[in-house]
C-alpha cells in the first residue's frame, strides 16, 4: 500500500500536540532526543514515551504501514 502524504497528515492531526511535537521534531527536524526534550522543557524519558505512545497510535491508524516510523531510530 502506498502511503499518502495527506493520509499521514490526517494521522498526525490525531494525535496529542505533545505527541504530535516529538514525531516532528524527529522526523523532520532530525533533532535528538536529548534536544528535543531541552525544547519541550521535559525529560528524555517522556520524549520516548510520547514517541512509543505516538508511533503505535499512527500504526494503528496508517493500518499495517510500520516501516514508516520504524522503532530503532538513534537517539
Amino acid at each position: 500500500m502506498i502511503m499518502q502524504q495527506k493520509d499521514i497528515g490526517s494521522a498526525l492531526e490525531q494525535l496529542t500536540p505533545q505527541m504530535c511535537a516529538v514525531i516532528e521534531l524527529t522526523y523532520y527536524s532530525g533533532y535528538l532526543y536529548s534536544e528535543i526534550a531541552e525544547i519541550l522543557g521535559c525529560t528524555v524519558g517522556t520524549v520516548k514515551t510520547r514517541m512509543m505512545t505516538a508511533r503505535k497510535r499512527l500504526r494503528e491508524m496508517l493500518s499495517d504501514d510500520a516501516l514508516i516510523f520504524p522503532e530503532n531510530v538513534v537517539a
